[in-house]
C-alpha cells in the first residue's frame, strides 16, 4: 500500500508549518494567497488526498465496546453495588 502523504511533508518542502499547510488547503485565512497557491499546488503533485477523502479500510477496524451498568444510589451496601458491577462486567 502507497504512503499517503501528509501536511508535514507538504510543509517540510516548503519550508513552512503543518499548520500553516493545513490552513492553505481548508482555504482558512491567515496564509497569503501566493503561498496558498504554492501549497495547493505542491500538494496536488505529491499525491495528497484529504483524510475524509481516502478509503477506509475495514480489515483491521476494532470498535470499542462498553457496557454501561446502572447501579441505583439508594440503599444497600458498598459490597454489593461492586457485586452488581462485577457481575455485569464478568469479573
Amino acid at each position: 500500500m502507497k504512503k499517503s502523504v501528509r501536511l508535514a511533508d507538504i510543509g517540510a518542502r516548503l519550508g513552512v508549518s503543518t499548520v500553516t499547510v493545513s490552513k492553505a488547503l481548508s482555504g482558512q485565512k491567515g496564509v497569503s494567497d501566493t503561498l496558498r497557491k504554492q501549497i495547493e499546488e505542491l500538494a496536488g503533485s505529491m499525491g495528497y488526498v484529504p483524510p475524509s477523502k481516502e478509503p477506509v479500510s475495514y480489515t483491521h477496524l476494532t470498535l470499542p465496546t462498553k457496557r454501561i451498568v446502572e447501579i441505583s444510589g439508594g440503599a444497600g451496601s458498598l459490597k454489593k453495588k461492586k457485586k452488581a458491577a462485577r457481575a455485569a462486567f464478568g469479573t
